[in-house]
């Protein structure tokens, strides 16, 4: 695997020690077969985070939107490695984890309005990486 980094993002090991006394040790995503005619893309947990700092605490769909802005960058950096083309609509599958079950209709709606592909999407109720955000994605997407 080719570990990548979103532009948008600190790396998480040059977190601040505010986020605890050792920084997490994980890339925001990873190339797979790279060299192969399908390589695929593997983006890690993805928040509404720019730099270290939570954006949007209280309003999941702005979240939404903020974490599917921080996987267009992911894909757009795993497209610049490659020289080929990785996009939210070649997403083969997508967990979108909800803090709140309260809150799947506002977040589906928000999906809806990006290029996912709605029978990709799965939506579980699960902890999410930061305590004041409500939503986290995960997905894998393949080159075209």
């Amino acid at each position: 695997a080719i570990a990548l980094e979103n532009p948008r993002q600190t790396p998480a090991w040059r977190y601040p020690r505010e986020f605890g006394p050792v920084s997490p040790g994980f890339s925001r995503g990873a190339l797979l077969d790279a060299d192969t005619a399908t390589p695929r893309l593997l983006a890690s947990g993805t928040a509404s985070i720019v730099g270290h700092v939570s954006q949007h605490a209280d309003d999941v769909a702005a979240q939404l939107s903020e974490s599917v802005a921080n996987l267009e960058a992911l894909l757009a950096e795993g497209s610049a490695k490659l020289q080929r083309r990785f996009s939210l609509a070649d997403c083969e599958a997508l967990r979108v984890y909800l803090r709140d079950p309260a809150d799947l209709a506002r977040v589906r709606e928000a999906v809806a309005r990006t290029a996912l592909p709605a029978g990709r999407v799965v939506y579980l109720e699960g902890d999410v990486c930061r305590r004041e955000l409500s939503v986290e994605l995960e997905g894998v997407f393949v080159a075209a």
